[in-house]
């Protein structure tokens, strides 16, 4: 994914520094929690939307975007004009240790190594740690039979692909064996020793666009008790393998009353503004420096979707302004596929919030009226 931004290329002047610069491919939710929390941010994604500025107070910038992270050069950049700036990132940067590394080595920095990083962006290092703490994953896959292949560090789904048989990928490392089942999640805190299990999520794709890219979660999860220990034992061993820290999401698949582990998220996931959000910027602060933190979360059902354009166009400024919309610029254009916005929903259960949540997005896409 790229973006570009005609209105951003310059840092606003003339207003107090910000304490932090938020860095994901869409970095609305994580300055929605800090500023929640009483932080001044500015942030660095690829959109820059009005929802994004208008936390701000306009210090958002825009850079272009790959599979695996931003462009190098043009956020190193960016972060050079911050210089007094602690840095959090997001989404976006599990393939981006290296750039991690340079960048971090004058400016405090609120997350998990580069050396962390790395290793969750490998294949053979996250099994080998799955292994080592008995946590199941998808097996490889057999000569004949559907396998899934990723780009090692890419994040977002897009790079996810479904393959006849793991003879027509040869060479690509991290096959595994394709599971159908229920994609589940688990937010945890984590203080470089122990973990905290902050909610379990259900993840879904897009049905608008190409390959696997993400489309939404629900902060419930059709885990039964035993389920939910087995998950937060997990959390708990991961973090004390890698000596985690911070907000991280653990993805799993829920296939025959078993979990795999897919993927290790070593950074603060979308799921994040599910739950109450300055509270959990403080406690992803706080779990950074090693502490152990317990912040207390809405027990509401929210769930959200990212829209993705089944066609080139633009959002009006009313629609951008209905409740629930975000992630939303008014009268920018969007190309086919692409994401538009994206769209929050409370109910008093799983099925109102959903309920809601696909209405909000058929009325988006024209296809009726709310």
């Amino acid at each position: 994914m790229t973006g570009s931004c005609q209105d951003c290329d310059e840092a606003v002047t003339g207003r107090t520094p910000p304490e932090f610069i938020l860095a994901a491919s869409s970095a609305r939710f994580l300055a929605e929690a800090a500023v929640n929390a009483g932080c001044r941010v500015a942030t660095v994604d690829v959109f820059a939307d009005d929802d994004t500025r208008a936390l701000t107070g306009g210090d958002s910038r825009c850079v272009a975007w790959g599979a695996c992270g931003p462009d190098v050069a043009e956020t190193e950049a960016v972060l050079s004009d911050y210089p007094g700036a602690a840095l959090v990132v997001g989404p976006g940067f599990d393939g981006a240790a290296d750039m991690l590394e340079r960048v971090t080595r004058d400016r405090d920095f609120y997350g998990n190594s580069p050396e962390v990083f790395r290793a969750c962006a490998d294949p053979a290092a996250l099994a080998a740690a799955l292994d080592a703490l008995d946590i199941e994953r998808p097996g490889l896959p057999e000569a004949e039979g559907l396998c899934v292949t990723k780009t090692p560090g890419a994040s977002g789904g897009g790079h996810v692909r479904i393959e006849s048989s793991v003879a027509s990928v040869p060479g690509v490392a991290g096959a595994q064996s394709y599971l159908p089942g229920t994609a589940v999640s688990c937010l945890f805190l984590a203080d470089g020793r122990t973990a905290y299990a902050v909610g379990f999520n259900t993840l879904w794709v897009s049905t608008h666009a190409d390959g696997f890219h993400y489309g939404g979660a629900v902060n419930r999860a059709p885990l039964d008790e035993e389920q939910q220990r087995h998950l937060s034992s997990a959390v708990e061993g991961l973090t004390a393998h890698f000596g985690l820290r911070g907000l991280n999401s653990l993805d799993c698949v829920l296939a025959g009353g078993r979990l795999y582990c897919i993927e290790l998220n070593p950074r603060p996931s979308a799921t994040m503004q599910l739950y109450e959000s300055g509270g959990l910027f403080k406690a992803h602060l706080e779990t950074c420096r090693g502490a152990a933190a317990r912040p207390e979360t809405s027990d509401k059902v929210r769930a959200h979707a990212v829209v993705y354009a089944l066609c080139a166009r633009e959002l009006s400024a009313a629609e951008c302004a209905h409740p629930g919309v975000c992630d939303a610029t008014a009268g920018r254009s969007v190309a086919a596929g692409e994401p538009l916005c994206s769209v929050l929903a409370d109910g008093d259960s799983v099925s109102e919030a959903l309920f809601a949540l696909q209405s909000m997005i058929r009325w988006i896409n024209r296809t009726e009226t709310i």
